[in-house]
């Protein structure tokens, strides 16, 4: 198998985390798709909900 080129890049996401905490902002999430692209949600952790609604029905 032939190695592919990586879409992205470790600095590319560390250039992304630092401009945004150096804006004051809070990273919720973050996503890379297959294709390379990279999508940084905003807001508070806390934001997040916790577990889904599966989680109720697998516990019965």
């Amino acid at each position: 198998m032939s190695e592919r080129a990586l879409p992205f890049r470790q600095g590319d996401v560390t250039r992304a985390l630092k401009a945004i905490v150096k804006a004051g902002q809070t990273v919720r999430t973050i996503r890379i798709t297959p294709g390379g692209e990279i999508a940084i949600d905003l807001g508070s952790p806390d934001d997040i909900k916790s577990g889904n609604e599966w989680d109720t029905v697998l516990k019965k």
